[in-house]
């Protein structure tokens, strides 16, 4: 709990200090995000829920669109659960900018997915943007701390 607040605390204090804290940008980090990127699409296109869970951290909260928190590994890894049970999934990030503050690492982007029943029936495809925060774990990794997105409007 106290780590979470911390991370709450650092960001909500880089927010707010705006132009008068400086963001490092290394081009390794945008790279290490990217990479990270793929390889949990990987993982969650091949329904394989050891190495999707395996991007995040023990403490992560993903905030999906009209939903509750789903908080903490555990209570992730059932969400995840139910949708491999219901679906065949294919996701795709498109990574956008990339900012480190001290520890934590702020990333935004679009993603599409597209969820196929598996009784049939339709795909249902999303175009989303999303805000992820990612810190280093214990062996140095980084890990998808805090994921939010929701559904970009249809082109007109």
């Amino acid at each position: 709990m106290k780590s979470t607040v911390t991370v709450v605390v650092a960001f909500v204090i880089a927010l707010c200090m705006g132009s008068s804290v400086e963001a490092q940008q290394p081009v390794s980090i945008a790279s290490e995000v990217e990479a990270l990127l793929k390889g949990f699409d990987v993982a969650l296109n091949a329904m394989d829920l050891e190495a999707t869970m395996a991007h995040y951290a023990d403490e992560v909260v993903v905030l999906p669109p009209d939903g509750l928190a789903v908080v903490g590994k555990p209570a992730v890894r059932r969400w995840t659960e139910d949708a491999f049970s219901g679906f065949t999934l294919k996701e795709t990030h498109h990574p956008g900018e990339t900012l480190q503050f001290g520890e934590i690492i702020l990333h935004r982007g679009d993603a599409t997915r597209s969820m196929t029943p598996n009784d049939g029936g339709a795909p249902i495809v999303f175009n989303n943007k999303y805000i992820h925060v990612f810190r280093r774990g214990d062996d140095g990794r980084l890990r998808l701390l805090w994921c939010m997105f929701n559904s970009n409007p249809a082109a007109p």
